[in-house]
């Protein structure tokens, strides 16, 4: 538990102080953010996802939130709840499936290709304002070439 979440009022309320009510979403989103579940998180804020948005979890969850989250996609393809997100989710299928052929149950190797090229590539596209202009295949093709280096280099 946070200590967010024990900054209650004494009647348990949320605090009505904008700076604590600010600190919290902050720190929600940077919650989110570190623990893979940043797309979940951004869904509920805004209509489109932005491309680094779709690689947060292979970049910071651990092995069974990994094999839950490709369980979770597949299950959305088949059921067509995909919607105009279904070429998006399948790269993500994709990528989730390739990262985690490639560690098998090797914790420690998944959190090496994490740090030394899934978390670069994010924060490269977090930070690159062309970043909003990839498609699809461009986000597979990034995500493969940095996983690539990573179990080359």
């Amino acid at each position: 538990m946070g200590w967010f979440a024990r900054a209650k009022e004494s009647n348990g309320a949320e605090p009505r102080d904008p700076v604590m009510q600010m600190a919290r979403t902050m720190i929600e989103e940077v919650d989110a953010f570190l623990s893979g579940a940043a797309e979940a998180y951004g869904q509920l804020s805004s209509p489109t996802i932005p491309p680094w948005n779709r690689i947060n979890r292979l970049a910071h969850a651990d092995l069974p939130a990994l094999r839950r989250y490709q369980a979770s996609l597949a299950l959305l393809a088949t059921d067509g709840h995909a919607g105009s997100d279904e070429e998006w989710r399948k790269v993500q299928w994709t990528l989730t499936k390739e990262l985690l052929g490639l560690v098998g149950d090797e914790g420690d190797l998944l959190r090496q290709i994490q740090r030394s090229s899934l978390i670069p590539l994010e924060l490269s596209m977090i930070a690159g304002s062309a970043a909003s202009e990839l498609s699809p295949q461009d986000l597979l093709d990034a995500g493969r070439a940095a996983m690539e280096r990573a179990i080359s280099g």
